[in-house]
């Protein structure tokens, strides 16, 4: 019901903004990103695919698993006879450079399999609530936060594949849970082709999977972001490599927090910065994460879920702290994770999570200086994280609370 509440009332809401004819202008919810991949559709076999990431192509700078699926979308329905979305010419005005749309009759079947497609995180997140133990209303109230949490990043932001990449991670999650290693591992190395954000939960997954597991979770996880930027790597190896290694972003957009970072990261052009090596150090830190939580609970006791998910919720929180520049739905995938695991907690710790959930999201709508702002959505984060912290336990139990299978302690991460 949830699922469907949200996604119709997204749907309406955005198809509601184009009510007033076909061409309407730019605005925030439908990103430069979201519109560059529908626009690459009509120019399939014309370099669209090939080109995703040239020129101003810095609108994507994750792999492009999402992209295509759109793309593909794009091309079924105008096989139908719907006219397919469009960008129109840009312009600029004052210091803004935007642009007029065309919506097109496609646009009545794209918008919502996008909202679909990212609000379906709505069920693996439910589904590892129950897995925590909430129940009853405090699990409605859970996977209400949530949805909203999500409708903000895809609605109103115009980025459901960051909704997508939490599905496919929450869903990995519960398959290591439960032992099922071969589909954590494609889920995991989907939700990585859907947005790179999903890495950072690769570590624990890979720690509890084992050593011996290793080299074929490897290869499921690979294979998808191989099969997704081949195309684009082939037939534009010089922008695309650009694009996904040095991953340029935009510091004077007026939706932009700019943090800490913004002085140390490389900047090739005027009004552009390369983000790629602090979120480097974000994926490194989050396997010392890993490693940490195993020498904390692996030995100890086996991993709950609860447990899972908290460290899954810490690691997608270095993504923000080691941005240079910070957009505001950069924060949903981390707070779903961590008000998850804060609301498996005590009744006074979910309260205290979901008014600091909606602090961060009113932090972000704010404008502070650098430090300020940096400083006060790490010590928001820290916060949730710490109200989420999961309580010692003799064993990992699920739902039906019998011994989670599959699930491994520090002892089976001996080589053999």
């Amino acid at each position: 019901m949830t699922w469907a509440v949200a996604m119709a009332s997204g749907s309406a809401w955005t198809l509601w903004a184009f009510s007033k004819g076909e061409e309407i202008r730019h605005f925030r919810g439908f990103t430069d990103f979201f519109w560059a991949v529908i626009s690459a559709a009509s120019e399939v076999g014309h370099g669209g695919l090939t080109h995703m990431y040239a020129g101003d192509g810095s609108v994507l700078v994750a792999l492009p698993g999402f992209q295509l699926v759109l793309v593909a979308v794009t091309r079924v329905v105008t096989l139908l006879g719907l006219s397919a979305p469009a960008e129109g010419l840009a312009r600029v005005e004052g210091t803004r450079q935007v642009a007029d749309y065309i919506a097109g009759t496609g646009w009545l079947v794209i918008v919502p399999i996008a909202y679909a497609a990212a609000f379906a995180a709505i069920f693996p997140l439910d589904a590892l609530g129950r897995r925590c133990g909430i129940s009853g209303l405090r699990r409605m109230v859970l996977m209400m936060i949530i949805a909203t949490a999500l409708w903000w990043a895809t609605v109103t932001w115009g980025h459901p594949e960051d909704g997508a990449a939490i599905a496919l991670l929450a869903w990995a999650a519960l398959g290591a849970i439960d032992g099922r290693w071969k589909s954590a591992g494609w889920l995991l190395g989907l939700g990585v082709a859907v947005q790179s954000l999903a890495l950072l939960g690769a570590p624990i997954l890979f720690l509890l999977a084992g050593i011996r597991r290793w080299p074929r979770m490897a290869v499921r996880v690979a294979v998808p972001s191989i099969l997704a930027i081949a195309i684009p790597l082939v037939g534009d190896p010089h922008d695309t490599l650009r694009q996904v290694l040095e991953q340029p972003t935009y510091p004077l957009n007026k939706s932009a927090h700019l943090t800490p970072w913004i002085g140390v990261v490389p900047r090739p052009i005027p009004g552009v910065v390369y983000a790629g090596w602090p979120r480097t150090l974000a994926v490194i830190l989050a396997v010392v994460v890993a490693i940490l939580a195993m020498r904390r609970w692996g030995r100890a006791s086996s991993f709950t879920p609860v447990t899972i998910t908290w460290i899954l919720g810490v690691s997608l929180s270095l993504r923000c702290v080691f941005e240079s520049v910070l957009f505001p739905y950069y924060i949903v995938p981390p707070i779903a994770f961590l008000i998850l695991a804060a609301f498996a907690r005590q009744r006074w710790r979910a309260m205290a999570a979901l008014a600091f959930a909606a602090g961060l999201g009113l932090l972000t709508r704010g404008h502070f200086g650098e430090w300020s702002f940096w400083a006060l959505m790490v010590l928001g984060l820290g916060l949730l994280a710490a109200l989420g912290f999961p309580a010692p336990a003799p064993n990992a139990l699920t739902e039906n609370g019998a011994a989670a299978p599959g699930v491994a302690s520090a002892d089976q991460l001996e080589p053999p």
